[in-house]
């Protein structure tokens, strides 16, 4: 039996963890700790202390101590961050259109239709391998799909690209429609692909035909998500829509009228959303992660879109992104300053100054927990790790 006793010892908890025999009471093995007198730091204190119990348990067994972190902050995430760029990687190419990476690669993605490959992020981040270069296309969105090995493509003409991520070489191409593409993404089988005139085509990823056709707004769609079984759509004033994939409809929108928004972000689990504003406000939405009623506590969630707070900071934001465990958000500014926002714990943490080339089209991407990479206008990417 596992035993966990938590006491208050002036300023922080004492936890003590034992392993008692229920038959006889004995203790088997125990271990104590003294943390900071906060929920965040019992939490990552838990892993290596029953790691330990079970050391002690078997001596002479080998158990690999490889804890899966759990990045919520300390406290003291002030004055941890700082901004020591750990290396610049040059890919002068054009301006970064996109960062994105899954379990194995990181990718990164140009204006001017550069693709470069790295397999081997944390241990050199300048070892990318260029897979594709077509310098006379503009790509506007760009969305990688793991489940599918696609890296998808819009362009400028309305062409949609598809690169097989086990292969690479040339892209498929379609046209299905004749104005620029604003934003891409993928929910199990169906790939959605807006225009700038609001209209959304929604495509079978296995057979590549379009499926149909929808007015979602009058106005450009900026930012797809994707949820269990539909969207989520973001127009450029701000309205947030919730698409049903299989009932072919908008099933909940939440209007604005706000033309100041610039970047946005959702959380791995897809049940938060970031909107980030120039003139510095970063709202944040609860939104149901599923198209279908869910069952929790006993009782029968719908989906929902729900406002929850908002931040303010000192410039216009250009680029938002959570980071992987979703307790922190990176705000990259126009001046080129980069602020954190604390969700769990309400805050906003250090005006980093990077030494970037400031641009309004740079963005800012978690590559981890700690690690983040802003790309710029002039090709370059610039690595930085929170301590």
């Amino acid at each position: 039996m596992l035993i966990c006793r938590i006491a208050p010892l002036e300023e922080h908890y004492n936890i003590d963890l034992k392993m008692e025999n229920i038959i006889n009471g004995e203790i088997i093995s125990s271990v104590s700790r003294v943390v900071d007198q906060n929920i965040i730091d019992i939490i990552n204190s838990m892993p290596p202390m029953i790691i330990d119990l079970i050391s002690q348990q078997y001596p002479d067994s080998k158990i690999e101590n490889k804890v899966p972190n759990v990045p919520i902050r300390s406290r003291k995430i002030k004055e941890n961050i700082n901004s020591n760029s750990k290396s610049t990687v040059k890919i002068e190419k054009g301006p970064i259109q996109n960062i994105v990476s899954d379990e194995k690669s990181l990718i990164v993605i140009t204006e001017s239709t550069n693709i470069s490959l790295n397999n081997d992020v944390y241990s050199d981040l300048e070892l990318f391998n260029e897979v594709f270069d077509y310098p006379y296309w503009v790509i506007k969105a760009s969305y990688l799909s793991p489940e599918n090995n696609l890296l998808i493509a819009g362009l400028k003409d309305g062409t949609i690209c598809l690169w097989n991520t086990n292969e690479w070489g040339s892209p498929y191409q379609y046209n299905f429609y004749n104005k620029s593409i604003s934003a891409i993404s993928v929910s199990k089988s169906i790939l959605s692909v807006s225009y700038i005139d609001g209209k959304i085509d929604f495509i079978d990823i296995n057979s590549l035909e379009l499926q149909y056709r929808k007015t979602i707004s009058n106005n450009e769609i900026k930012f797809i998500f994707p949820i269990d079984g539909g969207f989520i759509f973001i127009s450029s004033y701000s309205s947030i829509s919730m698409f049903n994939i299989k009932e072919k409809q908008i099933l909940l929108n939440l209007s604005n009228y706000n033309n100041k928004l610039r970047s946005a972000s959702i959380s791995s689990d897809n049940k938060l959303l970031a909107l980030g504003y120039t003139d510095g406000k970063i709202k944040l939405y609860r939104v149901g992660s599923s198209m279908n009623p869910t069952l929790i506590n006993g009782n029968w969630e719908k989906p929902y879109i729900r406002f929850q707070q908002s931040f303010q900071v000192d410039n216009s934001i250009i680029s938002i992104d959570f980071s992987a465990s979703d307790d922190l958000i990176a705000c990259l500014q126009e001046d080129g300053r980069v602020e954190f926002l604390d969700i769990l714990n309400n805050n906003i943490y250090n005006k980093l100054n990077l030494d970037t080339q400031n641009d309004d089209k740079n963005i800012i991407k978690f590559i981890d927990d700690y690690a983040f990479i802003i790309g710029s206008i002039n090709g370059n990417l610039y690595h930085h790790e929170l301590k």
